[in-house]
């Protein structure tokens, strides 16, 4: 949503939409702090929960960082990959083929 306040431009989203990338951001939370199995993820909720993040973004840019997170999370199980799920530069491939 877009909104004129002043004579000023203003990109905002709904409540909804905010409330559920904070119910979201809650999940992951408590998902981190579980004793057994620590560090395993959903993938599927984890997949999905993504694209609420991806239109957040777009009215508010400072949560993109934790957006990269979720995406290197995803991908983590690709070849390719380091520990924290960056991509390998060209060094790193020769090594790893």
């Amino acid at each position: 949503m877009v909104r004129s306040i002043d004579g000023n431009l203003y990109v905002t989203t709904s409540k909804e939409r905010l409330d559920k990338c904070k119910d979201f951001v809650k999940w992951w939370h408590v998902e981190a702090g579980k004793d057994s199995e620590a560090g395993l993820f959903a993938h599927k909720k984890l997949e999905r929960e993504r694209g609420h993040l991806v239109y957040l973004c777009r009215a508010y840019p400072a949560i993109t960082p934790f957006l990269k997170g979720v995406h290197h999370t995803l991908d983590s199980w690709r070849p390719g990959r380091d520990q924290d799920g960056w991509k390998f530069n060209s060094a790193e491939w020769k090594a790893f083929l």
